[in-house]
């Protein structure tokens, strides 16, 4: 298994380690209920450097980008984030993931760790011309700093003003302590305010051992596994690939629509426009659970004594003291307030529709 450059550091940490995706990663250091409610007090630091990184430039990379995407970036601003999906030709979702204008004709992508290689052969394949698409993943590391002190603990370690940064935007920063600039993505997958510092894999060691020592005494910090970063993307419906979705739904079905734009070409758009028209039979639902029970994926939801649904992810939620799942469900079904069932090894327990904005 792969080892990210920070493993002699966690395990020193103490941490559990889990295999994802061919790479051996923390699952937990201490508890993921600790490492939950820490994330959503103050700060937790997570090491995603498992995550992959594209670069692309060039006088044709914003034609690629829109033509490979499903959201717009012809239309974007230098230091701007989007989040966007790849689909095939048929309008599924090959992966999600979060693109940045660094500068004029260039372009970075964060593939998920298990999709590197595939969406390489896609981009690869659908490119426009003047484009070049270089694969950096295993060059670089990634350290997230998610919480709503997250700001406060990044402002200790660069002069830059964090507050200066809006969400979804980057930047090239001063770290003085390493006598350089990084790259900065104010951005996350917790449902939190926080950043993500894109480094070489020779300085990774460095930042992470200076995030806890600029912590000190006053700003609670905890390092994080892949549990809490499940729980925490659950909590507020984030889409987990592989999981959610895997070659098999599109972007009509998990309620994400918002992030095609309709203005420019793409590819799997034409088959996304008749599914529009057609209407999807389906929808991701978000469900809070009422009674007490862990939803698990595979398990069934009814209306009654009707199946009407299956899980794609749950679990039980720190803080929120229940079960919630991701789950899909006819599309007449999955509006807020909607009452459901979750089979629970033959036990129907009570489940709400919920807006993941108010989670």
């Amino acid at each position: 298994m792969r080892r990210t450059p920070l493993y002699d550091r966690e395990k020193e940490l103490g941490a559990t380690f889990t295999e994802f995706h061919g790479w051996e990663l923390p699952l937990y250091y201490t508890t993921i209920r600790e490492e939950h409610l820490a994330v959503r007090s103050s700060v937790g630091i997570f090491d995603v450097s498992h995550m992959g990184n594209f670069l692309i430039s060039g006088p044709g990379s914003s034609y690629t980008m829109n033509y490979i995407f499903t959201n717009n970036f012809v239309k974007m601003r230098r230091h701007q984030l989007k989040y966007t999906h790849m689909l095939d030709e048929q309008g599924r979702i090959i992966d999600d993931m979060i693109g940045g204008m660094l500068e004029e004709n260039e372009y970075m992508v964060v593939p998920n760790a298990a999709m590197i290689e595939e969406d390489l052969e896609h981009m690869l394949q659908h490119h426009r011309s003047n484009t070049l698409i270089e694969n950096l993943s295993g060059e670089y590391s990634i350290i997230a700093v998610q919480g709503p002190r997250a700001q406060e603990l990044m402002s200790r370690l660069t002069p830059f003003d964090l507050s200066s940064m809006r969400f979804f935007h980057c930047d090239y920063v001063l770290f003085p302590e390493l006598e350089r600039h990084v790259l900065l993505w104010r951005s996350g997958y917790t449902g939190e305010d926080g950043f993500e510092i894109i480094v070489e894999n020779s300085l990774a060691g460095e930042v992470w051992d200076i995030l806890f020592k600029k912590a000190g005494d006053d700003i609670p910090v905890k390092p994080c596994g892949l549990g809490a970063r499940d729980t925490l993307r659950l909590e507020k419906g984030f889409l987990l690939s592989g999981q959610d979705f895997n070659r098999d739904r599109t972007p009509l079905e998990t309620n994400c629509e918002w992030v095609v734009k309709w203005d420019h070409d793409f590819v799997g758009k034409e088959a996304l426009l008749e599914l529009k028209e057609r209407g999807v039979k389906e929808k991701l639902a978000l469900l809070l659970l009422l009674d007490k029970g862990v939803p698990r994926p595979g398990y069934k939801v009814y209306k009654g004594e009707e199946a009407v649904g299956r899980v794609s992810s749950g679990t039980f939620i720190p803080g929120k003291e229940t079960g919630m799942a991701l789950a899909y469900v006819k599309r007449e079904l999955s509006d807020f307030g909607e009452l459901l069932e979750v089979d629970i090894r033959g036990r129907r327990a009570q489940a709400k529709v919920v807006d993941p904005k108010k989670m």
